[in-house]
C-alpha cells in the first residue's frame, strides 16, 4: 500500500492532469467511473443533474473540465439540448457518451455532434482505455 501515492502520481503524469466530469443518474455507474478514473490519476467529479453539469461548465463556475462523460439518455430526455450548451460554451471538451442502447440508437436520439461512445455495462479497464484514447487524441491535436 505504500507504493500507491508514487503510482497515482505517475498516472497522473501520464493522464495530463486531465480532469473529468461525469454525468449519470444512475449512483452505481458513477461511482465506478468516479473510483476508476480517480485511481488513474484523473480529477473527476460526478453528478446526477444535467443543470448542475451546466453550473459546473459555466465560466463563472471556475471549474476547467477536460472530458465530460454523459449519460447518453437521461430520464428527462434533455440529453440533446444538454448537448448543445455544453458544445457552445465548451467547444474544446471532449464528449463521451454512455448508454445500455446502441451507437446507431443513440446517434439518432442525440444528433452528429462530435462524441465518442461506449456502451454500458462496461469493465473499468474499458472505460480507463476509452478515456485514455481522449487525452491521446486530444495531445496529438494540440
Amino acid at each position: 500500500k505504500a507504493d500507491a501515492g508514487p503510482a497515482k502520481e505517475r498516472n497522473s503524469k501520464r493522464m495530463g492532469g486531465a480532469r473529468v466530469l461525469v454525468l449519470d443518474e444512475a449512483e452505481d455507474f458513477r461511482t465506478m467511473v468516479t473510483n476508476c478514473l480517480g485511481g488513474a490519476g484523473f480529477g473527476v467529479h460526478g453528478v446526477d443533474c444535467p443543470h448542475v453539469a451546466l453550473e459546473l461548465l459555466g465560466a463563472e463556475s471556475g471549474e476547467h473540465f477536460d472530458i465530460a462523460i454523459i449519460d447518453a439518455l437521461m430520464p428527462n430526455g434533455s440529453t440533446d439540448a444538454l448537448l448543445d450548451s455544453i458544445m457552445h460554451s465548451n467547444a474544446g471538451l471532449k464528449v463521451m457518451l454512455v448508454s445500455g442502447f446502441s451507437r446507431t440508437f443513440v446517434r439518432g436520439q442525440v444528433g452528429s455532434r462530435k462524441w465518442s461512445y461506449l456502451q454500458k455495462p462496461c469493465a473499468p479497464a474499458q472505460l480507463l482505455a476509452s478515456v485514455e484514447r481522449l487525452v491521446a487524441n486530444e495531445a496529438e491535436t494540440r
